[in-house]
């Protein structure tokens, strides 16, 4: 008897030197309907864990973008920083220039 295409995968076990292909095991046990059924749910299951990988994937490289965004993040604002404070420098001592600007033409 042919072995219906609703269960495609060979579950071959080795016991004792023989092979036991455990498709023969569940076509003699079940009918046809409950075979079918079975195939059924094991495809739905192996469609389930293909979707579980594939999101464990993208929430594995989500996460590595979300660290190199912060990481980028923490470096602008540390530029910003950076800058914020040369300017401030930059407006002191651009004021203490004009004071001494001032300061000559007051002795002028």
């Amino acid at each position: 008897m042919k072995i219906p295409a609703l269960f495609p995968y060979h579950l071959t076990f080795f016991s004792e030197k023989i092979y036991y292909t455990v498709q023969e095991d569940l076509k003699t046990d079940m009918g046809l309907d409950e075979l079918g059924q079975f195939g059924l749910l094991e495809q739905k299951i192996e469609s389930f864990i293909s979707l579980v990988r594939f999101l464990k994937e993208e929430r594995s490289g989500l996460e590595r973008k979300l660290q190199s965004h912060e990481e980028k993040i923490d470096s602008l604002t540390n530029e910003l920083e950076t800058l914020k404070a040369d300017k401030d420098l930059i407006r002191r001592r651009i004021g203490a220039l004009l004071e001494k600007i001032e300061e000559f033409d007051l002795q002028q």
